[in-house]
């Protein structure tokens, strides 16, 4: 068994606030479900599209880079 500290937002283990014993058979239970449930793999999906979707440093620095030239001036 492993002492957890279970914070805020807990994974495995007792609820949020309360320690508790994590043993190997809770986590593989927390894990099959993590894999298993569609939920979470659809929401794994809309983070990716939402991160693929965002600038890459280098536009943004692109984009930036004008504006500080004509600032200076």
């Amino acid at each position: 068994m492993v002492r957890v500290w279970n914070g805020p937002a807990p994974v495995c283990g007792s609820p949020a606030g309360e320690p508790g014993e994590l043993s190997g058979a809770r986590i593989r239970e927390r894990l099959v479900r993590l894999l298993d449930e569609p939920a979470f793999r659809e929401g794994a999906g809309r983070m990716s599209e939402e991160l693929l979707a965002q600038p890459t440093p280098g536009e943004v620095v692109r984009e930036l880079e004008p504006r500080r030239r004509y600032r200076s001036r």
